[in-house]
């Protein structure tokens, strides 16, 4: 079963490389019939000669370099991103009857004040933990 399905792949590599062999081959022959249509240009700075065709065969493998990277550029656009999950902790609000104690008073003595509220929240933390089973 796998190797059937290996023979298809290489089947079907072995035809696309065929055909983009051949558009390579057409474009290259179109490039060096062209290029014979142009006559040799003259630089002024030194007399030297370049023809069109020796320019075009120069640049060939830049220009298919450059179609290569916008090809990737353009599919590396389409990929999806990748999805990362994060878990968040989700408080559930339990049922209880809680008897709050009551509240501290301001007094002036900010000692006696300040005693209170701690005497204060932990009489609440220990109600909470008795309702959440914890104590």
């Amino acid at each position: 079963m796998i190797t059937k399905i290996k023979d298809k792949i290489k089947a079907i590599y072995e035809k696309v490389k065929e055909k983009v062999v051949k558009i390579y081959e057409k474009i290259k022959e179109f490039i060096k019939n062209t290029a014979e249509d142009f006559s040799i240009i003259e630089v002024e700075e030194g007399q030297a000669r370049w023809s069109f065709n020796w320019w075009v065969l120069k640049s060939l493998k830049w220009l298919t370099a450059i179609i290569l990277a916008l090809c990737a550029l353009l599919l590396w656009g389409c990929a999806s991103p990748q999805e990362t999950m994060k878990y968040y902790p989700v408080n559930v609000p339990v049922s209880c009857q809680i008897e709050s104690p009551d509240k501290p008073v301001y007094n002036e003595n900010i000692i006696k004040t300040n005693l209170n509220i701690l005497k204060y929240t932990s009489e609440l933390e220990a109600a909470f933990k008795a309702c959440k089973g914890e104590y």
